[in-house]
C-alpha cells in the first residue's frame, strides 16, 4: 500500500483535500459551461464535439469536470463514454508512475545521489487526496548539477535510456534537462532536471534549496524524498510561466495553484512570499496568483494584491482565454520580450542577463538542429520532434512540422483498426514515439467500442497523428489504401492496431537507401509477456541485411504442421511511396487474409528490390480474437484466386511459376478443408464427404487435414502441453542465423 507520510509539524495539517477536490472542481465547471469571453464561442454548446474533448485533455482538468455533475449535460453519454476511458488511461499511466519512483527512488538512494521528486501524482495526492486527478507522463526528478551525470548513469542502470532528441548540448546545458524512457511503449518517461525553468523565464537563485527543503513520502515502503509543500505554490506557478511561454494550455497548473492555496494557513503565507523573494521568483508567483484569480476567480488573500503587479495590460477575460485556449488566441499573445521583462520585475540588469541567457539557447539549439540536418543518414524530424516538446513556438513548430513529410526519410504509419480500444493507444504510442515518423494515420475501420476515443487519447501535442472514421466496415485491406491515399510521407510503414513497436524502430532500416521494400525481424508475444521479454536475448549474433527473391518469399509462406507460424507474410515493412505509385500498387481491397502477402507478392513480380535487416523492432501480439485468427472459409478462398492471378502472368520464370504454385496447392489444402468442415456442419454429413470425393487433391487435403488434428490432440494432452515460449528461435519470425535457415 502507498501512504503519504504525515508533514512535520511545522508545516501545519493538510486542509480536507476531498473538499479542496471539489472546491476546484465547481470553480472550473462555472468557468467552461458558462461560455467564453466571446458569446459566439460557449464550450457548453459543443460538449459533443472533438473540441471540447481536447480542451479538456489538453488543459488536463477532464476528472474535475467529470465530477462537477451540476455543470454537466446529464443526457451526454458519448462524453461518458470518453470520460471513462480518460480515466482508465489516467490510471494506468499514474500506476506506472508510481512504480517508476519506486524502483528510481530506491536505487538512487543506494547510489548515495541527493534529489527530490517533484510534481506529478504524489502532489496530487497531497492536494487531492488522489493520485488519479490529472495524467502525469512522466515522472520528474530534480538533483544538483554535480550530480547530474551520476544520476543519468543510475537512471540507466535501472533499465532506463535516453530520449535522442534530448541528447545534445541544447537540451543538457541550457534547459537543463534530459529524458529516459523505459523500453515499453507507453510507459511513463524519467525528466531529470538540474533546472527547474527554461530559457525566457527568470531562473531561480538557487535551485538546490527546492532539494534541501524535501519532504519524505512513503511510497511502497520506500521513503521518497518530495518537495517541500509550501513549494507546490510557487512551482505550480513556473509552470504556468513555461506554459506561457510556449503558448501551451494550463488549467491543470491553475488547478494546482488553487488547490495549494486551499491548503495554506495564514502563518505559510509570510514564508512562501519570502522564499520566493529570495529566490527571484516574486513576479512568478504573483503570475500564477492573478491566473487563478482571472480564470477560477479565486478568493484568497494572496490573490487580492498580488505584488508584484504583472501583465496589468492584459485584462482577466483575454488572461482567461490565453491560459486555456492559447491556439485561439495566438494573435493576442503579449510579446515574449514583454512577458520576460515583467517576471524580471522589470530589472534591467537581470532582463538583460536573462535575455542573454535566452538567445544563447537558442543558438545553440539552432548550431544544433543544423548538425543533425548535416548528417546524410539522419532524419531531419529528430530536431523537429524535439522542438514540439514544448520548447519552441507552436505557430513555429506547426510550420516546421508541414515540412515532414517533405524530408525523404520521413515515415508514415498506417493502422487499420477494427474494435482495439484495448490495444490501439499502445500502437499509436509507439509510432509517434519513433523520432522518424512524420505521421500516424489510423482509419477506424466502422468500431462499436471506442477505438476512436481511445486512439485519440493517445496524441502526443505533435500534430502527427490524423484520424479518419469509415462508416461502413471495409476489412483491413482498403482501410490501409484509405490511409495511404490520406498520407504524404515518402516511406509507409504498417502497424497492426494489436502490435507496437519496439524503441528506434526505423534507425537500422532507413539508413541506406538501396531498397524499395525493407523489414526487420518481429518478436511474437502474448499479452502477459509483453513487460517481460529481452531483445538481447533473441537476437544472439545476427546476420548482415540480406535480399529477399520472390522465390524464397513465397516459399517463406508455406506453413509446416507442427510448427509456430512463421511465414514471411508478416512482415511489416518499411516501402517507398514512390515503388508503389510508380507501379500502381495498393492492397487488393477484397483480402482480409494475407492481404500483406498478396501486395509483397505483385512488388517482388516487378523487380522490388526487397531487404531484410536482422534488427528487431516490431512486437506482434499473440491474441485468440484478433482479426487474423478469425478469417473465414471465404477469405481463404479470395487468397487461392489471388495466387492464380498472379499465376496468369505470362512473365512468371519457370522457377517462381513452380514455388508460386506450390503456394497455391498449400493454400487450397486449407480452404478445401475449411470447406468440407463448414458443410458438415451447416449442412450434411453427405454433402460434406460428396465435397471431397470430388476430386483427389481435395481429398487428400481432407483426409490428411483430419488425420493430423486427430494425431495431434491424442499425442499431446493438456497436462504435456509445452510453456508457449520453449521455441526460443521461434518467438521471433525467424531464426538468429537469417532468413532461409528453417526452409
Amino acid at each position: 500500500m502507498i501512504q503519504i507520510a504525515e508533514p512535520p509539524t511545522q508545516f501545519g495539517p493538510l486542509a480536507n483535500v476531498t473538499d479542496t477536490f471539489h472546491t476546484v472542481a465547481n470553480s472550473l465547471g462555472k468557468y467552461v459551461f458558462a461560455g467564453m469571453t466571446d458569446p459566439q464561442d460557449r464550450l457548453h454548446d459543443i460538449t459533443r464535439h472533438d473540441a471540447f474533448q481536447k480542451f479538456l485533455r489538453t488543459n488536463k482538468v477532464a476528472n474535475f469536470l467529470g465530477s462537477s455533475r451540476e455543470h454537466r449535460r446529464s443526457d451526454d453519454q458519448k462524453f461518458d463514454l470518453w470520460l471513462n476511458i480518460y480515466r482508465k488511461r489516467t490510471a494506468l499511466l499514474n500506476a506506472a508512475c508510481l512504480a517508476h519512483i519506486s524502483k528510481i527512488s530506491n536505487a538512487l538512494v543506494k547510489a548515495d545521489v541527493e534529489f527530490i521528486v517533484f510534481k506529478g501524482v504524489i502532489q496530487q495526492k497531497i492536494l487531492y487526496g488522489s493520485y488519479f486527478v490529472k495524467p502525469a507522463g512522466d515522472v520528474d526528478l530534480l538533483v544538483h548539477g554535480n550530480d547530474f551525470k551520476r544520476a543519468r548513469d543510475v537512471l540507466g542502470t535501472a533499465g532506463f535510456a535516453v530520449v535522442d532528441r534530448t541528447d545534445s548540448s541544447w537540451w543538457v546545458n541550457f534547459l537543463g534537462e534530459q529524458h529516459f524512457e523505459p523500453h515499453l511503449p507507453g510507459s511513463p518517461a524519467i525528466d531529470l532536471h538540474y533546472r527547474i525553468q527554461q530559457p525566457g523565464s527568470p531562473q531561480p537563485t538557487d535551485t538546490g534549496e527546492f532539494i534541501k527543503r524535501k519532504q519524505f513520502v512513503d511510497v511502497a515502503g520506500i521513503k521518497v524524498p518530495f518537495m517541500h509543500p509550501d513549494d507546490f505554490l510557487l512551482m505550480s506557478s513556473i509552470s504556468i510561466a513555461k506554459a506561457m511561454f510556449n503558448r501551451e494550455p494550463c488549467g491543470g497548473h491553475i488547478a494546482d495553484v488553487h488547490a495549494s492555496l486551499c491548503n495554506l494557513r495564514t502563518q505559510d503565507i509570510t514564508a512562501i512570499q519570502a522564499f520566493s523573494k529570495q529566490q527571484g521568483l516574486s513576479a512568478i508567483l504573483s503570475l500564477g496568483l492573478r491566473s487563478a484569480k482571472a480564470v477560477l476567480n479565486v478568493d484568497h488573500p494572496m490573490t487580492k494584491t498580488p505584488e508584484p503587479e504583472i501583465l496589468a495590460s492584459v485584462s482577466d477575460a483575454s488572461l482567461k482565454n490565453l491560459l486555456l485556449l492559447p491556439e485561439k488566441n495566438a494573435s493576442n499573445w503579449p510579446k515574449r520580450r514583454q512577458v520576460l521583462w515583467e517576471l524580471c520585475e522589470r530589472s534591467p540588469a537581470r532582463f538583460a542577463s536573462e535575455s542573454l541567457w535566452a538567445i544563447s539557447a537558442d543558438v545553440s539549439r539552432r548550431i544544433t538542429q543544423e548538425k543533425r540536418t548535416a548528417k546524410p543518414r539522419q532524419s531531419a524530424e529528430v530536431q523537429n520532434m524535439a522542438n514540439s516538446h514544448g520548447h519552441e513556438n507552436p505557430v513555429e513548430t506547426l510550420a516546421e512540422g508541414q515540412q515532414h513529410s517533405r524530408n525523404a526519410k520521413s515515415v508514415c504509419v498506417i493502422i487499420a483498426a477494427f474494435n482495439a480500444e484495448d490495444s490501439i493507444a499502445r500502437a499509436v504510442t509507439s509510432a509517434l514515439n519513433q523520432a522518424e515518423v512524420s505521421e500516424v494515420i489510423v482509419v477506424d475501420d466502422a468500431s462499436t467500442d471506442q477505438t476512436v476515443v481511445t486512439a485519440r487519447l493517445a496524441e502526443d501535442g505533435t500534430n502527427r497523428l490524423k484520424l479518419i472514421e469509415l462508416s461502413q466496415n471495409v476489412g483491413p485491406a482498403e482501410a490501409r489504401n484509405i490511409a495511404i491515399d490520406n498520407s504524404h510521407a515518402p516511406l509507409i510503414a504498417v502497424l497492426d492496431a494489436d502490435d507496437f513497436f519496439l524503441k528506434d524502430r526505423f534507425k537500422p532500416l532507413i539508413e541506406d537507401d538501396d531498397w524499395d521494400f525493407i523489414g526487420d525481424n518481429i518478436v511474437f508475444l502474448d499479452e502477459e509477456a509483453i513487460g517481460t521479454f529481452e531483445t538481447t536475448e533473441l537476437l544472439g549474433n545476427s546476420p548482415k541485411q540480406t535480399t529477399l527473391s520472390f522465390a524464397e518469399f513465397i516459399a517463406g509462406n508455406i506453413s509446416k504442421r507442427g510448427l509456430m507460424r512463421g511465414e514471411l507474410g508478416f512482415l511489416k515493412p518499411v516501402m517507398k511511396r514512390g515503388f508503389l505509385q510508380a507501379h500502381g500498387i495498393r492492397y487488393q481491397r477484397n483480402l482480409r487474409l494475407g492481404e500483406d502477402y498478396e501486395l509483397y507478392s505483385r512488388a517482388l513480380l516487378k523487380q522490388a528490390r526487397f531487404k531484410i535487416s536482422p534488427s528487431l523492432g516490431y512486437a506482434a501480439i499473440i491474441r485468440s480474437n484478433s482479426l487474423s485468427a478469425k478469417h473465414q472459409t471465404s477469405d481463404l478462398e479470395a487468397l487461392v484466386k489471388a495466387d492464380r492471378s498472379m499465376l496468369d502472368d505470362h512473365a512468371l520464370s519457370a522457377a517462381n511459376r513452380s514455388m508460386l504454385m506450390r503456394h497455391e496447392r498449400h493454400i487450397h489444402s486449407k480452404f478445401a478443408l475449411r470447406e468440407f468442415l463448414d458443410l458438415k456442419k451447416d449442412k450434411t454429413a453427405w454433402q460434406a464427404l460428396k465435397f471431397a470425393c470430388s476430386n483427389p487433391s481435395i481429398f487428400l487435403a481432407v483426409f490428411s487435414g483430419i488425420a493430423f488434428d486427430k494425431i495431434g490432440k491424442i499425442g499431446l494432452t493438456k497436462s504435456q502441453k509445452p510453456p508457449a515460449n520453449i521455441y526460443r528461435d521461434q518467438q521471433v519470425l525467424f531464426p538468429v542465423n537469417g532468413i532461409g535457415a528453417n526452409q
